[in-house]
């Protein structure tokens, strides 16, 4: 199901670019970091007096901008996400730590005229698990062996784009992530990573 999700999304992009074949396409990249407000959805949830919590964490890498015309454009983004979640109980904490290299592939909607052009996106997001560990009591556990080295999830969200340069834009957007795999791979239950992410881009638009 995920994989046919992923083709039908990159078929629509096609379909999509070929009808608008003539127009002037445009190409735009450059530095993109932010910081996510990670968590996660468990199954069974922890019992009560367990609290868990968002673990705050921060994304950097690059963002890739193919402009089919003014309204429309696909955007890829490969970055170095780190997610996970907090739990409290009785004063003691511990965090989950995940750390990916992600890639979404955003469909990107953009509004109105002038310097600042809202926009909306949404697309697939495919994460490869570069770390996993469990901290806490002042020790560090690697539980990368007990994660799922593929992380499969929704990205949706908006912003804005303002032009500070004719050939410079400065990107701002809050987006959700919303996680579609298991990736615990024991047979306790279930892990699934959310996040709202706010994220900053500077994107440096390159020939025409």
């Amino acid at each position: 199901m995920k994989g046919l999700f992923v083709t039908m999304f990159v078929l629509a992009i096609l379909a999509f670019a070929a009808q608008n074949s003539q127009a002037q396409m445009t190409f735009s990249i450059g530095p993109k970091l932010g910081i996510n407000l990670a968590n996660a959805t468990l199954d069974p949830d922890f019992p009560s007096g367990v609290d868990k919590t968002m673990l705050t964490a921060f994304m950097f890498g690059a963002a890739a901008e193919f402009g089919v015309n003014e309204m429309f454009a696909v955007q890829a983004e490969p970055m170095y996400a780190m997610k996970g979640f907090k739990v409290e109980s009785g004063g003691q904490e511990a965090k989950f730590k995940v750390n990916y290299l992600e890639i979404p592939v955003l469909a990107k909607v953009k509004f109105g005229h002038g310097k600042a052009m809202p926009y909306i996106f949404a697309g697939p997001n495919l994460g490869i698990n570069l770390t996993a560990e469990v901290e806490g009591g002042g020790l560090t556990v690697d539980v990368k062996d007990s994660t799922e080295s593929i992380d499969f999830g929704l990205d949706f969200g908006a912003g804005v784009g303002i032009d500070i340069s004719p050939t410079t834009v400065l990107a701002i957007d809050g987006r959700y992530s919303l996680g579609l795999s298991d990736i615990d791979k024991t047979s306790s239950g279930s892990i699934k990573n959310t996040g709202i992410q706010f994220l900053v881009s500077f994107l440096f638009k390159l020939g025409n």
